[in-house]
């Protein structure tokens, strides 16, 4: 059986871009993520290895209103979603993943 951990913001503001969710992901086997949206609008997934202060792309989606996505990512320290353009909506996100319970 897994343990599961997920953060949800619910109505981000999409008019500006930045970081809509952020987290630690240093204990997670798998990594989940769900954006919807009614205007269509560009993502992108990040993750930051324990040991840098850079982040890389990992996903990047462009002109969508949903997406429901994941990847196995043990490297990951912190993962987060980012909005990279702007448009007069809100988004519901989650964030999240599951780890072994051993």
């Amino acid at each position: 059986m897994a343990l599961k951990t997920s953060t949800e913001v619910t109505g981000y503001d999409l008019s500006t871009t930045g970081t809509i969710v952020e987290i630690n992901t240093d204990t997670l086997l798998e990594i989940g993520w769900q954006i919807e949206a009614s205007g269509s609008t560009d993502y992108k997934v990040q993750i930051q290895p324990e040991d840098s202060s850079n982040w890389y792309d990992i996903e990047a989606y462009s002109g969508v209103n949903s997406v429901d996505d994941g990847m196995v990512a043990p490297e990951a320290f912190r993962t987060r979603i980012k909005n990279t353009s702007t448009v007069n909506d809100t988004a519901d996100v989650v964030l999240g993943g599951a780890t072994d319970d051993n």
